[in-house]
């Protein structure tokens, strides 16, 4: 959501308890994690912020709202507004400082990044998966490299870019380049 207001002051992310849970579809949500984006001035003008908070919601549910548009429409409304009602909590006059507010769905995960079941993070960390690594080549095929979140458990975008940073050394290696670090 864009906010009018500068909350730079405040912590970037806070993980809060709810004194009413929400009710997303049916599922009861107690606790609200909001990230507070202010300290990148490219992600809201001087003055303003951006905050997201992520649920986790039934990928079943939207994918039986696929065909069914006024009824997509209308839950996307109502989990902006239980939201609001939520970080209202917290920030009491924030309902009149909102310009925006964007709900992203897994059906929206989908449209922009084609992913299996909207996943916006790869594989899920586990006891097995948090050490483990997926190898980034196959064997018999030379000069194939694999890089992005599905080849590092947890993924998300800085495992994308670990990955491909790692994949760039290995082909240094074999063309036997010295690999240098540079920032933008």
């Amino acid at each position: 959501m864009g906010v009018n207001h500068d909350y730079s002051s405040q912590p970037h992310y806070l993980s809060f308890p709810l004194k009413k849970p929400l009710i997303i579809y049916d599922e009861e949500i107690g606790r609200i994690t909001l990230r507070n984006h202010s300290f990148d001035p490219n992600l809201a003008p001087k003055g303003k912020t951006t905050f997201t908070v992520a649920i986790e919601t039934n990928y079943d549910h939207w994918i039986e709202l696929k065909n069914k548009r006024d009824e997509y429409l209308d839950e996307k409304k109502k989990i902006g507004e239980s939201i609001v009602n939520g970080i209202s909590e917290l920030y009491p006059g924030i309902r009149d400082q909102i310009e925006v507010i964007d709900v992203a769905t897994p059906l929206t995960f989908i449209r922009f990044t084609g992913n299996w079941k909207a996943s916006y993070e790869g594989w899920l960390f586990t006891k097995k998966s948090y050490a483990s690594q997926i190898p980034q080549t196959l064997p018999g095929l030379s000069n194939f490299y694999m890089a992005g979140q599905w080849v590092s458990p947890g993924g998300g975008l800085f495992g994308a870019a670990t990955s491909a940073k790692n994949v760039v050394q290995m082909i240094c290696k074999n063309e036997k380049i010295r690999f240098k670090a540079s920032k933008p």
